[in-house]
């Protein structure tokens, strides 16, 4: 039986490339936070509404969303530019690397 070889997505989300640069996340990640304020401040200060609710709460997921790829792209740049390859100092990824023992 042949078996073929079948590339994974690195994102499982369906985003534009300009979406996903840090930047950019970083932006739409303060505008989702500045929308989950406006709804979640009249949700709490008395005018219990569905929508309220939901927009609220849903904006504050998103911008966890847009925060996180915000800081794995600060990551990535991070160990692409810092020398180490993004190990610490002192640790190796395999132990038969180890060296002095």
């Amino acid at each position: 039986m042949r078996m073929q070889r079948t590339l994974l997505s690195r994102f499982v989300l369906p985003l534009p490339g300009f979406v996903l640069h840090r930047y950019t996340a970083v932006v739409i990640a303060a505008v989702h936070l500045y929308l989950s304020f406006g709804h979640l401040l009249k949700l709490f200060g008395g005018a219990v509404q569905w929508t309220h609710f939901w927009k609220g709460f849903g904006s504050l997921g998103g911008a966890y969303v847009f925060a996180a790829l915000a800081s794995r792209g600060f990551a990535r740049y991070k160990s692409q530019h810092d020398g180490h390859g993004g190990q610490i100092e002192g640790r190796h990824a395999e132990p038969s690397c180890r060296t002095g023992t």
